[in-house]
């Protein structure tokens, strides 16, 4: 079926006399994406002209044509076929014309439907930092194309995003969710706070609280969640956590209440979910929520979620059960056809779980009883379920419904990382049918998402079918939809030593820090286990010194692809990415040999490695500046408008990881590290001169100890500089392909 012939269209689309938004919103991506293949704009009509080929979108209910075909049985397509979120592509032979149907059984297959062809077989590429289109004056659809999906997991959420997003605007947000719905995520996390209802609710109950002035325009959050709804994208409601003001206990003096505090902030006071104005003020809330924003029937609850309880539970278990019957109790007043979304985050089943490091430890037997308690219908988000895999240690939530949730990283966590191999292995055994075992989701939920593109377009494809995926197809696949079809001979080898490396066994994870080690305080135990000892760091910091040469020739195999580093942005952005964390890694060998060095009490060596370490990181913020996404002014233009100082904020922000000052707790140090051209120069590098300098003047006095003291002595003058420091930019006016080509010639010499 010809669709374009040489520049001139021979088909057009057709989206029905009255197609639904997304429908319309469809045949736009379909006829735009063409357009951008082959300079031609193919028509969109309501009914087929004579002598033309027809592209048909649209289900039964809202396309005439469609409905003739589902009728004549040419075209199999309802509700219930193929279901769920799945889609049917197919060619047929109509009177004197070709016809190629798109159609799902719901308004968003049938956009995937259209993504699905884009991609699969045109071969556009979606990413998130980019896309590809090949460029060619004619398409011709293969004869008989009879295409038929429909995913294995009902729900499939993408994005917590919490430090991604920070900074973004509506622009960067239409991205990110035209990006999900091209990945067919059908949930999203909540955009919206829960301050303003809140306060609306202690407002109608009489209390000395202000209402919330209606803003005149819709607010970014108000837009957002219309434009997620347009796409077919679900929001959750994420219920408040039952912390109040000052004024609530003037009112209610004798409401049970529960005092808690996180990491080392200031404690807080929320109210205990037995006292019955819990579940009066949650029905409230859910009450206005729909009001204002609608409702997708989802709620986000969770119990002491990372706080420990300092007052008001003598017995832990106890009051979780409680708030389990009352969220219950509220949910099934306020909205009787929603579902609980629980997260096993919550459930710390050991000591070193990253997930509730704070409070007391959850048996298995205590998360039966409190997924038994429930009396509303639920779905248990197994966050982090990659590695820590509580599904497993629980029987599958003791057959509650729940979701495979991938967590891959942490705020900071943006070095290359994920075990792809591992994510693959967990994914297929899950079986043929992973609802025989309770899930019925596959959920994407980083807290940052604008790195390690390899990792999360793997996820996403699982999410929609683990069956369809293997590893090795899917690196070819990857490169051919990221860098087009005549790359991918040159550019499978570069993406097959990320696997062997940074994407393989020795890999970081959430728990396996291996991190750059200038983005941390650096001591004389170098995050070997941290936050707990862990028997596999050390070898695994040993091994990651073969990733070197391998990280080398991966830039090197990238370099030498033609021209494709030259007019392929995404190219480029990997290239560095590659060649930051090839000096990252060199940094971290040279770094403990340092220490090593000082252990032994070897001046010598120590001496040597200064400034081998030093100049690293010279070469890692000149690297950073030639890349306009990892300059640290990029963040700061961001937030211009938010902040009094937004230099100080985002400095703040990657230091104390809050842009307040004053708002300090020694835990989150850093937690928002990564590598920043200014980050790196003025931060990072004078806290590891620092370091050396200690170092130095020990070993000189015959010493190989050093405090916890003698460290913070040294390093608190440096942060607190920096802090206080203007923004001094890097130069920026070089081109990452020649510092990268310089950047290996230097260490041939």
């Amino acid at each position: 079926m010809v669709l374009v012939d040489k520049g001139a269209p021979c088909s057009v689309v057709v989206s029905g006399a009255h197609p639904t938004w997304l429908e319309r919103h469809a045949a736009e991506e379909l006829v735009h994406y063409l357009r951008l293949i082959t300079g031609a704009t193919l028509p969109t009509v309501s009914g087929i002209p004579d002598g033309m080929n027809a592209v048909v979108i649209g289900r039964a209910d809202t396309n005439p044509v469609t409905a003739e075909a589902v009728h004549e049985g040419v075209l199999s397509l309802s509700e219930d076929s193929p279901g769920w979120d799945g889609f049917v592509i197919k060619t047929a032979r109509r009177g004197n014309r070709d016809v190629c149907f798109f159609g799902g059984s719901s308004d968003r297959g049938t956009l995937y439907a259209v993504y699905w062809l884009l991609e699969e077989v045109l071969g556009v590429g979606f990413f998130r930092d980019g896309e590809y289109i090949p460029r060619s004056d004619s398409i011709v659809l293969p004869e008989s194309l009879h295409i038929v999906e429909r995913p294995v997991f009902e729900h499939r959420e993408d994005g917590l995003l919490a430090y991604s997003a920070k900074f973004w605007g509506w622009d960067e947000w239409k991205r990110e969710l035209d990006w999900k719905a091209k990945r067919r995520a059908n949930i999203t996390w909540p955009f919206c706070g829960t301050g303003e209802i809140t306060q609306a609710v202690l407002a109608e109950w009489g209390l000395n609280v202000s209402p919330p002035v209606p803003p005149q325009e819709p607010t970014l959050p108000e837009r957002l969640l219309e434009y997620a709804h347009r796409l077919g994208i679900r929001v959750p409601c994420h219920l408040p956590s039952g912390s109040m003001p000052g004024v609530f206990w003037e009112a209610f003096p004798n409401a049970k209440k529960l005092v808690m505090q996180w990491s080392e902030y200031a404690p807080y006071t929320q109210l205990h979910p037995s006292d019955p104005l819990y579940k009066r003020f949650m029905v409230d809330f859910v009450r206005h929520y729909r009001e204002r924003y609608g409702s997708d029937h989802l709620y986000i609850a969770e119990f002491a979620s990372e706080s420990r309880i300092l007052e008001g539970a003598e017995n832990v278990q106890e009051a979780r059960i409680q708030f389990v019957k009352a969220i219950c109790e509220a949910l099934s007043e306020a909205d009787p056809e929603g579902t609980w979304l629980p997260s096993s985050w919550s459930f710390d089943l050991s000591a070193d779980d990253p997930g509730n490091p704070w409070q007391a430890n959850w048996t298995v037997e205590q998360v039966r009883e409190y997924l038994d308690a429930a009396t509303y219908p639920l779905v248990v988000w197994d966050t982090w379920s990659e590695e820590a895999a509580k599904y497993e240690r629980t029987e599958f939530f003791y057959g509650h419904p729940w979701a495979f949730s991938v967590l891959h990283c942490f705020g900071g966590e943006t070095y290359l990382l994920g075990n792809v191999k591992e994510l693959v292995r967990r994914a297929h055994a899950l079986g043929e049918k992973p609802q025989e075992v309770g899930c019925v989701g596959f959920n994407v939920l980083p807290e940052n998402s604008d790195y390690n593109s390899f990792y999360f377009e793997l996820a996403a494809l699982l999410q929609w079918n683990p069956r369809m995926v293997q590893l090795d197809e899917f690196v070819s696949r990857y490169c051919r939809l990221r860098y087009g079809a005549r790359y991918v001979e040159a550019t499978v080898p570069v993406w097959q030593q990320l696997v062997e490396t940074v994407y393989g066994e020795d890999s970081g994870t959430v728990k396996i820090i291996m991190d750059p080690l200038y983005w941390f305080r650096p001591d004389l135990r170098l995050l070997a286990g941290w936050p707990e000892d862990d028997e596999r760091v050390i070898p695994m910091w040993k091994r990651r010194g073969e990733f070197i040469p391998k990280l080398r020739r991966a830039a090197e195999l990238l370099l030498a692809a033609g021209n494709l580093v030259g007019e392929n942005n995404m190219a480029r952005r990997d290239l560095v990415d590659i060649a930051r964390q090839w000096i990252a890694e060199r940094f971290n060998q040279a770094l403990i040999g340092a220490r090593d060095a000082f252990l032994a009490g070897n001046a010598g060596e120590l001496a040597r490695l200064e400034p081998i370490c030093l100049r690293l990181l010279d070469d890692q913020a000149r690297l950073l500046a030639s890349w306009p996404a990892y300059r640290l002014s990029r963040q700061v233009a961001q937030v211009r408008d938010q902040y009094p100082d937004p230099v100080k904020a985002v400095k703040l922000l990657h230091v104390w990881c809050n842009p307040v000052e004053g708002q300090e707790s020694v835990p989150l140090r850093d937690y928002y590290r990564m590598d920043l051209d200014e980050l790196v120069a003025d931060y990072y590098k004078p806290r590891v001169a620092a370091y050396f300098a200690l170092l130095r003047n020990k070993c000189a006095a015959g010493e190989t100890t050093v405090t916890d003291e003698e460290f913070d002595a040294v390093y608190t003058p440096v942060e607190r500089a920096f802090i206080a420091a203007p923004l001094c930019p890097l130069p920026d006016d070089e081109d990452p392909t020649d510092v990268v080509q310089d950047l290996l010639e230097d260490d041939k010499t």
